[in-house]
């Protein structure tokens, strides 16, 4: 893999927050920060990709520092039949290529993909799969394998900045949902009793982070939605 762009890169780190230490989290971020909620929250929802033999997945279970994902993502409205909110018209997908080395990553928009009008699922993950594996960008990043839809995931974001400074966010992510790529109905529920609390920043701004997570009662995880939700539908072992 090639090294990862200067101008894209950011470092990421994951907690995971459970249900009853929720309070405990939000105390922290209102008291004892200077993060800022600047969007609304809205629903995530990502098709995920892989090769046949799901290589993108295994080299994330085996802990390889260098690893990806490739996934066609949109903003919907309903994070349980996530298939349902999948084939609705006037929907808006970006085509993304996520490489991670370390805590390091960078994401690259390869496509955009517009639907004026409804349609199957079969039938429209099968022309974002044709569009995907069509795509020059892809190759160019050394993906020759032809790469197949594996599974929905969906969660409910809610996002925050420090004030006055953009390069450094910090997401929420509840009620993360998944289902096969081949349902339409509502197949399970990742986030029985977690949030996963993502921090995102410019690498310059590691010495200030440093400072302001000091008082971060939670220790850093390592956590994949993808990867965990194809192994509760059973497509490989973790």
């Amino acid at each position: 893999m090639k090294r990862l762009s200067p101008k894209t890169i950011r470092c990421e780190l994951k907690y995971k927050i459970f249900n009853h230490d929720l309070f405990k989290f939000y105390s922290w971020l209102y008291k004892n920060s200077t993060f800022t909620n600047t969007y609304p929250n809205r629903v995530v929802s990502s098709l995920y990709f892989d090769t046949q033999n799901f290589d993108f997945a295994i080299s994330n279970m085996s802990g390889e520092s260098r690893r990806i994902k490739v996934r066609a993502r949109w903003y919907g409205s309903n994070t349980k039949i996530i298939c349902n909110d999948f084939i609705q018209k006037n929907i808006h997908f970006n085509i993304e290529l996520k490489r991670k080395d370390n805590n390091l990553s960078d994401k690259h928009l390869l496509d955009q993909i517009y639907f004026k009008n409804s349609s199957e699922h079969i039938q429209r993950i099968s022309f974002i799969e044709k569009n995907l594996n069509n795509n020059v960008n892809l190759r160019a990043y050394g993906l020759n394998d032809y790469l197949s839809a594996a599974v929905f995931v969906s969660y409910e974001r809610e996002y925050y900045e420090i004030i006055g400074n953009s390069t450094v966010r910090l997401t929420i992510d509840n009620n993360i949902n998944y289902s096969t790529k081949d349902s339409n109905s509502y197949d399970g529920k990742l986030s029985h009793d977690f949030s996963i609390v993502e921090l995102k920043f410019d690498p310059a701004q590691r010495e200030k982070v440093e400072d302001l997570m000091s008082s971060f009662p939670f220790r850093q995880m390592r956590f994949s939605k993808y990867l965990s939700a194809i192994s509760k539908i059973k497509l490989i072992s973790y």
